[in-house]
């Protein structure tokens, strides 16, 4: 048995408490009745309230209900705080409602026969409102966070208890002492006990039959009430809805009450920011936000006044603070100053900067000059290369038109003169002035190139007419003929090329021929060419070798010193 004690124990236990989290108020409605006698949070604060009443009815030095009071005490013999304990225990009950807590529709209402409600349910909204707003306001106001029991207006009091899916609403003539209000919980649990079904499944139908009965049980019960006539005849008729709307006004006055305390709160701590910073700043208070408004000298104030402020309300800042004109100026000042400095600083920066840099810009400079020497060294190479095409290719430019011009020679070929009659050394007066031009002029071409030139040769050509052995002499003569009438031009004389001119015979190796014929008048002719001197050529790259060669030995030698 203990083993199955155990077994169902592990498994009833979770399914109970997961019930209980799951459908709070149905458990509320079935534990209530049971509960409520068992726990009342009104035993040990009953002495206390009842003592709390006294005293303010002692205190309401002004009321007409004092002298009575102490009149009646002269005349019975009474003593006043024997009257002031009777006056606290006989309140009666004249109205009691059962309102639904999730709709605020009212279930059920009964009341004393002289005091019946015209529009229970109007009265019943406008209490669950009135009950409503004051729980909602304790609970974002207050550390405490019981619900609202009583409501007091004079000698008209509400006496609100709740449980589960219902809470009943007890009207009576002034505040309800321990024993009644025990009284009442004690019937209002018998009534939840009783219909806890009905009232979770609530749906405002009020024709339905447990309604008659619940309002004719709590007609029973106020009809029970002990010494009604004595209550009924001493104390006035009450209109509920006027009691609510005392009420209600009572509570707007507490509010305002609360609205002007929250306003003073604001004005200290503008007051405490002023002493703290200097400033003048207003707060406007929001719900859940403080809004600041006004000029601040420095930026630096902002933090200090939103950290006092969260730690004064807790509350988010919304900051509207602007930088007062004092506060630009020195604002503008200290901007001027921060410039000024990060120029000093800019300035020993670049300073620096050059002092390193220079050394490696001296180095750029330095290899930016071998470069260009290097790219003109490469150009003269590039030129010494290619001399004789660049010769041929300015011969070409200057002479394409001249008809003596052979391009493909690069020569001078005077075939189209009749310079020499057959077997004859003196050349035609009337034809050698071309020749002095045309040469005159492929001399002008070949003269900036001269430092090439190996020579410029005179060849003399015969028919072939006669014997080898005789052409050779005649061509030779002939040739020598044309170089002696050169020499004794101006413009050879002037370009002194006397030692690059030589005479050459050729005989008839190269005749002309005209549709496989000879043309005899043609081949007897002298033609002129230049040579270029490959000597010269290579000592000039040579030259530009050694000089680069030169360079680099220098170079070496000075990073040599250095290191």
């Amino acid at each position: 048995m203990p083993e199955l004690s155990d077994s169902l124990q592990k498994v009833i236990a979770p399914a109970i408490s997961k019930e209980i989290a799951n459908n709070q108020d149905v458990m509320i409605d079935a534990l209530y009745p049971i509960m409520g006698g068992m726990i009342s949070k009104y035993v040990t604060q009953s002495i206390k309230e009842l003592m709390e009443q006294i005293n303010r009815k002692i205190e309401n030095g002004l009321s007409t209900e004092r002298f009575k009071r102490k009149l009646k005490a002269k005349f019975t013999g009474v003593s006043e705080t024997e009257l002031l304990m009777e006056e606290s225990s006989d309140a009666v009950i004249s109205a009691l409602f059962v309102i639904h807590k999730d709709t605020g529709l009212l279930i059920s209402s009964a009341s004393m026969a002289k005091r019946e409600i015209d529009d229970p349910q109007m009265v019943a909204s406008m209490a669950s409102a009135i009950k409503d707003f004051i729980n909602d306001w304790i609970n974002k106001h207050q550390e405490n966070k019981e619900e609202i029991q009583i409501l007091s207006y004079g000698n008209a009091t509400l006496y609100i208890e709740s449980a589960g899916s219902v809470y009943v609403i007890a009207f009576l003539d002034s505040e309800p002492d321990y024993e009644l209000r025990s009284e009442i919980n004690r019937f209002f649990a018998s009534i939840v006990k009783q219909y806890a079904l009905y009232f979770q499944n609530f749906d405002g139908d009020d024709s339905a039959p447990e309604v008659s009965e619940i309002s004719q049980k709590m007609q029973d019960y106020l009809l029970l009430q002990t010494d009604f006539d004595r209550s009924s005849t001493s104390v006035q008729k009450h209109n509920p809805a006027k009691l609510i709307f005392l009420a209600l006004g009572v509570l707007l006055l507490g509010y305002g009450g609360y609205i002007a305390n929250e306003w003073y709160k604001i004005r200290i701590l503008e007051t405490q920011i002023k002493q703290k910073t200097a400033q003048e700043i207003t707060l406007n208070a929001h719900d859940n936000t403080i809004e600041l408004n006004g000029y601040v000298d420095t930026l630096k104030h902002i933090p200090e006044v939103i950290d006092l402020i969260g730690e004064k309300t807790g509350k988010p800042v919304i900051n509207h603070l602007i930088l007062s004109t004092k506060g630009q100026e020195y604002l503008f000042a200290k901007q001027q100053k921060n410039i000024q400095d990060d120029e000093q600083k800019l300035t020993l920066l670049q300073k620096q900067f050059s002092e390193t840099t220079k050394p490696v810009l001296e180095s750029i400079a330095e290899l930016q000059k071998k470069i260009v020497l290097l790219e003109a060294k490469e150009t003269e190479i590039h030129h010494i290369l290619h001399i004789k095409d660049e010769i041929a290719s300015k011969l070409f430019t200057a002479m394409k038109n001249n008809p003596f011009y052979n391009r493909q020679e690069q020569a001078l070929d005077f075939a189209k003169l009749h310079l020499f009659s057959v077997q004859q050394v003196d050349y035609n007066p009337k034809e050698i002035n071309a020749v002095k031009k045309t040469f005159e002029h492929y001399l002008s071409v070949l003269l900036p190139y001269r430092a090439y030139l190996k020579k410029i040769i005179i060849e003399g050509h015969s028919d072939s007419s006669g014997t080898a052995a005789n052409n050779m002499v005649l061509t030779q003569k002939r040739a020598d003929v044309v170089k002696t009438y050169l020499l004794k031009q101006p413009f050879v004389q002037k370009a002194h090329i006397e030692n690059l001119l030589e005479s050459v015979g050729s005989a008839s190796k190269e005749i002309i021929l005209v549709n496989d014929q000879e043309d005899h008048n043609a081949s007897r002719r002298i033609m002129i060419r230049f040579e270029l001197d490959p000597d010269m050529v290579y000592e000039t790259m040579q030259k530009v070798f050694n000089i680069q060669q030169k360079d680099d030995i220098i170079n070496r030698n000075g990073s040599k010193e250095k290191l």
